[in-house]
C-alpha cells in the first residue's frame, strides 16, 4: 500500500498535538489542587471596617495585599471594635458567601492591635 510523505507527517503531528494536550491538561488540574486546606487557621493584619448598608453589613478585614476576609466574630468582640483599626486576626480560614458572591471568610480566634 502507498503512504505519501504528507499523509505520514500529519498523523505524526497529530500524535504530538494529542501528547501536548494531554500535558497541559495535566498541568492544569494539578495547578488547581491545592496542597492546603480551607480550614486553616492563618494570622493576617489589616485594616478592619464595616462595609455595606443595614441590615446587610460585614465587618471586612483588608490587608496590604488587598485580600479581603469577612470576619466573623461574637457578639461582644464585634461591639468593642472601634473602625477603622489596623488589626492582626488569627481565624479559621473556609469560603462563604457575601452579597451574593463567593468571598474569603475567617471564624476569628483571636485579634490583637496590628501597629502602624
Amino acid at each position: 500500500m502507498y503512504f505519501s510523505k504528507n499523509s505520514a507527517y500529519a498523523g505524526k503531528r497529530a500524535s504530538v498535538l494529542a501528547a501536548v494536550l494531554i500535558v497541559a491538561c495535566a498541568l492544569v488540574v494539578s495547578g488547581c489542587i491545592s496542597n492546603r486546606p480551607m480550614d486553616d487557621v492563618i494570622t493576617v493584619t489589616g485594616t478592619v471596617t464595616v462595609r455595606g448598608n443595614e441590615p446587610f453589613t460585614a465587618v471586612i478585614l483588608e490587608t496590604d495585599d488587598r485580600n479581603l476576609y469577612v470576619l466573623n466574630m461574637t457578639r461582644a468582640l464585634r461591639t468593642a471594635l472601634e473602625t477603622p483599626a489596623r488589626m492582626r486576626v488569627t481565624g479559621r480560614l473556609y469560603l462563604g458567601d457575601w452579597n451574593g458572591r463567593a468571598f474569603a471568610h475567617l471564624d476569628v480566634q483571636d485579634m490583637s492591635d496590628g501597629g502602624c
